[in-house]
């Protein structure tokens, strides 16, 4: 007996993490989350209503800058602590 599916009502399975998840796949705050997206390193995509996505590359990323900020004892982002270039 051979069973057909009907996936004209199955939505597509998405891949992208919403906000609070890919702040739990991270271990990153909010605030450095957002200087992230400030500074252009992070383009997340916005829903109709206003959600932020973020792909799953994304989580790999920051995992690894959270990583080598530790490992090798660097300071994080701040705003308006920037130096200026001369």
């Amino acid at each position: 007996m051979e069973l057909l599916q009907n996936t004209k009502d199955v939505p597509s399975r998405s891949t992208l993490i919403v906000w609070g998840e890919f702040l739990e796949l991270t271990g990153t705050t909010p605030d450095r989350l957002s200087e992230l997206m400030d500074i252009g390193w992070l383009k997340p995509t916005r829903t109709a209503e206003a959600a932020l996505l973020f792909r799953q590359d994304d989580v790999y990323r920051i995992r690894k800058l959270e990583r080598l900020c530790s490992d090798f004892e660097l300071p994080t982002l701040r705003r308006g602590q920037r130096s200026a270039a001369p």
